[in-house]
Formats: C-alpha cells, sequence, structure tokens
C-alpha cells in the first residue's frame, strides 16, 4: 500500500490525475479512506465544468470521511465534501457530518470555513456570524474571515454605529504592516494632471457597480486628470468596455500584497478610490500599507473600514450625520446631493400601468440579496401579506441559493402560499423586465438595498424604505429623498407597516405616486452622471487642498 501511495504521489506531482484514477480503479480492490480521497482529489482536478466527474469526486470525499472520521484526513476529506456539496446548493448532508466531528475536530480551521460557505449560500445569516466568531477566536489572524464577519454584521446591523467602529478599528490592528514608508502628496500636482486610481474586484462587464463607476469615469476631465484601474479580478478583462476610458488598467489579482503594494507605488498615484471594503476578494491589507497619498473608501461599501490609513470616505447629507462622524475613522467628504449617481440603461423609458390593473391583487417585490433580508424586516413583510387579503410577494436574488432554511421560516410565518421565488433570469434585460410585474418595490432593512431601488425607479417603480442609524441603512432614503418622494421613506417598522397598507389600498394614490416618478426621475440627481462627475471633481480639488495645506 505505501509502495502504491509513493507511486501515486509521483504521479501527482506530474498532475497525470487520469492515470491516477485509472490505476486505482485497476488495481486497489479494498480502497482505504486514503485511496478514496487520492481518487477524489484527482477527479475535482479533471473535473473542469463537468457536472458529472464533480459529483463523483464528491462521493469520493464522502467514503473517505465515512471510513475515517475523527482524523486529520477525515476532516479533509469532509471539508472537500462539503465544499462541492455547496456549490450545487445541497446543505443537509454538510450539516450532519460537521456534527458527527468530535469537538476538537469542529474547530479545524478549514471545515469551519467550509460551514460558514453552507451557511452562506442558504440564507442563514446568524449562524454564519456564530460560526465566523469561532474562527476568529481561534484564528485572530485569518484576515478574510474578519472581514466576512464585519461585512455580514453590517447588514443585519448588529451593532450600533459605536460598536461597528470599535470592531473594524480592532480588526485593523491584525492587519500586517510591511513599513514600506510614508506616500507624501506631491506639491506639484496643482500644476499637473491628477492621477486617480479606482481599485476594484467587480469591474466585470454587467456588475452593478459598472453602472455608477462608467458614467463618472466618461464624465470626468481628460484634461485635468489621468485615470486608473486597478483590477483585482481572476475574470478575462480583455474586452472589457472600461479599458477605452482610462490611462492604464492594472491587475494585481496573481501579485501578493507586498508585490501589489510595490508595483502600484510605482505607478504615482496621487489618489486611490476603494470600491470594495469587506466584501469579498477585497484587499485591504494593501489599503492599511498605503498605495496612495491619499486613500478614499467610495460606492463599493457603505461604512467606515476603521483604518486611519483611509482618508476620507465620501457621503451625502442624509447617510452620515454629524455627531456620528467621531464613529468613523475616515474624514467624512459630503456630497451636496448624492453619493453616487446611476447612468441609466441604454433603452427608452415607456410609462407602464401597474400590474394591479390587470390583476385585482397588489404585487410587492424585492430583488435584493437575501442575506440582507433580516428576520424583522420578513417578519414586517408577512403582516403585510395577511393585512393585504389580495396581495403577493416576488423575490429574486442576484446570488443563486439553497431556500429551504428561508422557505421554512415563511411557512412558520404563515405566508407561503403569497410568496413566489422568481429564478435567476437568463439575461439582464429579462431581469429589467421582471420590474414591470411589480407595483410596490419594498427596500430591506436594516441594511438597504441601492443598485436595486435605482433599478425599480428607472422601470417607475415605487420602491418603500426605512431609514436607519448609519450609512448603510439610510442608502435608500437618501435616494429616494433625491428623487423628492419623502412620502415613501419611513422611520420605523410600524411606519414601514403602515405606508405599505396605505399604497397598497389606494390604487389612485399608487398610480399618482407612479405618475410623479416618470415624470420628475430625470431631472433629479439620481440619475444626473454629468452634474455628479462635476460634484465629484469638485471633492477632489477639496481633499487635494486639504491636504497640500
Amino acid at each position: 500500500m505505501n509502495d502504491n501511495i509513493k507511486y501515486y504521489k509521483k504521479l501527482f506531482s506530474e498532475k497525470k490525475f487520469q492515470e491516477i484514477i485509472d490505476s486505482i480503479d485497476k488495481n486497489e480492490k479494498n480502497k482505504t479512506a486514503k485511496i478514496y480521497h487520492i481518487r477524489g482529489i484527482c477527479k475535482f482536478f479533471i473535473s473542469e465544468n463537468n457536472k458529472k466527474i464533480r459529483l463523483s469526486s464528491r462521493e469520493d470525499f464522502r467514503k473517505a470521511f465515512l471510513l475515517e472520521k475523527n482524523t486529520e484526513l477525515g476532516v479533509e476529506a469532509l471539508t472537500n465534501f462539503i465544499n462541492i456539496n455547496t456549490d450545487f446548493l445541497e446543505v443537509n448532508d454538510s450539516l450532519g457530518y460537521f456534527n458527527q466531528l468530535d469537538e476538537k475536530f469542529k474547530n479545524d480551521k478549514n471545515i469551519l470555513k467550509s460551514i460558514s460557505r453552507v451557511y452562506q449560500f442558504s440564507a442563514r445569516v446568524e449562524d454564519r456570524i456564530k460560526i465566523l466568531e469561532k474562527i476568529i477566536k481561534f484564528y485572530p489572524s485569518s484576515i478574510d474571515d474578519w472581514c466576512s464577519y464585519i461585512y455580514i454584521n453590517n447588514f443585519i446591523n448588529n451593532w450600533d454605529q459605536k460598536n461597528y467602529y470599535e470592531n473594524t478599528s480592532k480588526f485593523s490592528k491584525n492587519l500586517v504592516n510591511y513599513s514600506m514608508g510614508s506616500l507624501i502628496l506631491d506639491n506639484n500636482i496643482i500644476n499637473r494632471k491628477v492621477k486617480i486610481g479606482f481599485l476594484s474586484s467587480d469591474l466585470n462587464l454587467g456588475h452593478s457597480i459598472t453602472y455608477f463607476l462608467r458614467g463618472l469615469i466618461k464624465n470626468l476631465s481628460k484634461n485635468k486628470y489621468e485615470i486608473y484601474i486597478i483590477s483585482n479580478s481572476e475574470k478575462d478583462e480583455k474586452n472589457n468596455e472600461l479599458k477605452s476610458l482610462v490611462t492604464d488598467w492594472l491587475n494585481i489579482k496573481k501579485l501578493k500584497d507586498k508585490d501589489a503594494i510595490s508595483f502600484i507605488r510605482e505607478k504615482k498615484i496621487d489618489i486611490i478610490f476603494d470600491l470594495m471594503g469587506f466584501t469579498s476578494d477585497n484587499r485591504i491589507t494593501i489599503l492599511k500599507n498605503r498605495i496612495a497619498p491619499i486613500q478614499v473608501s467610495w460606492l463599493g461599501y457603505c461604512n467606515t473600514l476603521g483604518l486611519k490609513e483611509i482618508d476620507y470616505i465620501f457621503a451625502d447629507n442624509n447617510l452620515i450625520f454629524q455627531n456620528e462622524e467621531k464613529y468613523y475613522s475616515e474624514k467624512v467628504k459630503r456630497f451636496d446631493n448624492i453619493w453616487n449617481a446611476h447612468e441609466g440603461f441604454n433603452f427608452k423609458r415607456n410609462k407602464t400601468e401597474p400590474p394591479l390593473i390587470k390583476n385585482e391583487y397588489i404585487t410587492f417585490g424585492s430583488f435584493n440579496n437575501f442575506n440582507k433580508i433580516s428576520n424583522s424586516n420578513l417578519k414586517t413583510w408577512a403582516e403585510l401579506l395577511k393585512r393585504i387579503k389580495k396581495s403577493k410577494l416576488l423575490l429574486k436574488s442576484s446570488i443563486s441559493y439553497n431556500l429551504e432554511y428561508f422557505k421554512n421560516l415563511i411557512k412558520e410565518l404563515g405566508v407561503s402560499n403569497k410568496v413566489e421565488f422568481i429564478e435567476r433570469p437568463s439575461s439582464f434585460d429579462e431581469h429589467l423586465k421582471y420590474y414591470e410585474k411589480i407595483d410596490l418595490a419594498l427596500d430591506t432593512f436594516p441594511y438597504n438595498g441601492v443598485t436595486t431601488t435605482f433599478e425599480a425607479l428607472w422601470k417607475g417603480v415605487p420602491v418603500l424604505t426605512l431609514e436607519g442609524n448609519n450609512f448603510n441603512s439610510r442608502c435608500g432614503s437618501s435616494i429616494i429623498k433625491n428623487l423628492g418622494l419623502i412620502e415613501l421613506v419611513t422611520n420605523s417598522q410600524e411606519e414601514y407597516l403602515s405606508k405599505a397598507i396605505q399604497l397598497a389600498s389606494n390604487k389612485e394614490y399608487l398610480i399618482g405616486i407612479r405618475n410623479k416618478i416618470f415624470n420628475r426621475l430625470m431631472e433629479t440627481p439620481i440619475f444626473d452622471i454629468n452634474k455628479f462627475s462635476k460634484n465629484f471633481e469638485k471633492l477632489i480639488e477639496n481633499i487635494i487642498s486639504e491636504k497640500l495645506s
């Protein structure tokens, strides 16, 4: 057996995965956990997009675990099993097997991370938080898990802003400091073009962030600015339309943090705008070590990062109040109107009748990430559906989930017969068309939608929002206030429910709101990308002047 293992290791180093599989199938009559594990790994490497082979790999990992549970090999096999199982949005066996482990093996970092993914893709936010707390307790230097922990708590607002700030500040102390020296803004900057960079992992075609960034980049003065994209994406960017709009496109995905810092510093960019914050695939460590003399958080993450190296956060008067600035590590800079603007879509807006006229019932809808739907949020929606007898709720997310747990919550609330789940559409045009089925969009709380709110309004659909107590829970109200429809902004769950009932019960009132949206939308700041770009330039000038003084 040992000779066979050595032979397989040799073939593995030569990447002869199929040869290993063939040899195992031919020569190994009584397969051990180790043999099953080796075959599972080899199948995984050759599977690519082959679902059948990937599932066969999963079954080998299952057999390896069941033969040898409470050993390092068993835990490794189970981790691999769970990760593949989650890829197929299957969760029950994963959790059942995890619960069979002895306690000491349940604290293994890799198995905990795999369980975190299970909860992530089954919309079990509170359970995921508990797992992430365990990971950072035992592995405090696990930066990606810290980021997930902060990010997911921002989703459901477990902390008030003071606690949020304290947690992010605590996290920042775990980041590596490479002591690469300070960066000073060039005094000659006022006599030349300013070099600005946008850092993101999400600039692939069709991502929601591009609808905000593209219009800005198009409108920034090329006489004043050189514009750089710093991409952390592994996707093919060869034909990315943003490339033609910028001075240079830098990809740092394959660079380790220290190398990425040096690489970006060599470009001598004056201002970096981070569009990621604590979202997945972030590069928070390079920001900790400074890649530009001025670093700004904007657009991609709606709260403080807790890093003193992030100099500014761009917001507006509706998002961060003056008495709250002490709970942001960044200095707050505000736009006069809205903190971002959407460039709109390349088709003509047409006024459409609300579906309730044809249906004779009202259709509520939310196309937000299901992880944004807090328990209190869901209970309020359930009460609304009960109070409005002729009603239904359409739910759709841009991310695929195992919805068993989520659907059970809805069933317990007694409204499963009034909730319809929409499968992910095959195209973006199809996604936008679904808004035509909605009479009234319901914003999530405490974490509001942003992109979905802009989309709904573009399609003429009113969005009812609940204003919260910090940046991320006020995004909806900022958009709606800039639209000039304050009647769609509420300040408590009770008012949110009451307003939704009022809108649903008064057909003429709701139609009037829809007409106002259609008639005034393009005259408001939320889709005025030209005006927004000029205001953006003013803030750039302001922070440069401040840094030079």
